[in-house]
């Protein structure tokens, strides 16, 4: 709004520091760090079971915002393992939970750590501020395209499901292992399919989409898929170069009809019952300002 009434200078830069953010905030009833769970609280002798003085701590979390945009972030981080263990209980972890996610933390906090902290500047966004870039895209060297793909190294590069295996990462069956034939028919010789999406892929799908699907579901679900991305191939294949392209699948002309003007000399009862007509149509409210 400030810009579309031009109440912002051209080339004049006004940076402010945003600190004292709250700790803690409420999500689902269930108190949450704001920033994450190992910002340095504002004061360190607090009750980890008061809800209502949680709530009321701040933080020793800062941003740097720059003409409304923030540019940068970070906080002070604890040092302290009591304090470590307060946070902690404040956001109801239990003590075996603590042991087993962030036991080594603790661990090392025992044996003492500095005082420290940290900021991590956009230095993408601080270039785009300054040559007046609506885009961060115009000025990242290497920037991913709408499918978080980089056009100039193809990344992410696929990985092999061996390797996936190995890391733990998901776990992959004998079938997923094995090579893959391929789809491409030999002369004289039938089209060989082969499965192309798996059962557990369709259920990996649906717990981020969180749909529950029956073993029935699941089969006709990859079934489906299967299909699209074989006629996909078949498109693929077929050869277009010699095709021009086409803008429009038929002709830019009313195939219709010819376009006449019908006049009326009394309102056409399909008006009749309009709360307000002009010229023998509906008017309706003005809701957008084009000037």
């Amino acid at each position: 709004m400030a810009n579309r009434l031009g109440l912002i200078p051209e080339g004049r830069f006004e940076p402010v520091w945003i600190t004292h953010f709250p700790l803690f905030e409420l999500k689902d009833g269930e108190l949450s760090s704001l920033h994450h769970p190992f910002t340095l609280p504002e004061r360190e002798d607090f009750d980890p079971e008061n809800k209502e003085e949680l709530l009321g701590l701040k933080s020793r979390a800062y941003d740097i915002v720059i003409n409304g945009e923030e540019l940068g972030g970070g906080s002070l981080r604890i040092y302290r393992m009591e304090t470590q263990r307060k946070i902690f209980k404040a956001l109801g972890l239990s003590q075996e939970e603590v042991k087993e996610k962030f036991g080594f933390f603790l661990k090392a906090l025992e044996y003492g750590a500095p005082p420290h902290g940290g900021l991590a500047l956009g230095m993408d966004r601080v270039v785009a501020m300054v040559l007046g870039t609506k885009s961060i895209r115009e000025i990242i060297a290497f920037p991913k395209n709408r499918s978080a793909v980089c056009p100039l190294t193809g990344a992410p590069a696929k990985v092999d499901s061996s390797q996936l295996q190995e890391l733990h990462i998901m776990e992959v069956g004998e079938e997923e292992l094995s090579p893959k034939p391929s789809t491409r028919t030999k002369k004289g010789a039938g089209p060989q399919t082969r499965k192309r999406i798996s059962a557990r892929e369709v259920k990996k799908v649906a717990h981020l989409a969180r749909l529950s699907l029956t073993e029935e579901e699941i089969q006709e679900l990859a079934q489906e898929l299967d299909s699209i991305i074989g006629y996909v191939e078949t498109l693929d294949e077929l050869d277009t170069h010699t095709v021009p392209p086409t803008s429009h699948p038929l002709a830019m002309a009313n195939v219709w009809r010819e376009d006449k003007v019908i006049g009326f000399e009394e309102g056409p009862p399909v008006i009749e019952n309009a709360p307000e007509e002009e010229g023998y149509f509906f008017k309706v409210p003005k809701i957008l300002d084009t000037g």
